[in-house]
């Protein structure tokens, strides 16, 4: 198992927060859905912090382990980029 540490930026206009709530979806919500499908298992991503609804990030930090394949920065970001365009972006990879 690796754990992998993102550093993301985001438009938090469209969200309600980064953490998981019933009222609306999230940041923590996308993200998670949209890593577990281009690594293809169940991704849960940890946040370093959290958002209120509309509230943007600059550098938020997050972490989640994954078991099939590490990406490589460009290969993430890539993916990332286009699932998200201008409304998340993906400043850093570090594998911990």
């Amino acid at each position: 198992m690796k754990r992998v540490r993102l550093i993301i930026s985001y438009d938090g206009t469209n969200y309600c927060g980064w953490q998981i709530q019933k009222n609306g979806i999230t940041v923590e919500e996308i993200i998670n859905r949209e890593l577990s499908s281009l690594l293809k298992e169940d991704i849960a991503v940890i946040g370093a912090s959290r958002t209120d609804s509309g509230v943007h990030a600059v550098a938020n930090a997050e972490h989640h382990e994954e078991d099939n394949r590490c990406y490589h920065q460009p290969e993430l970001r890539q993916g990332v980029y286009g699932t998200f365009r201008y409304q998340l972006q993906l400043l850093y990879v570090f594998l911990l």
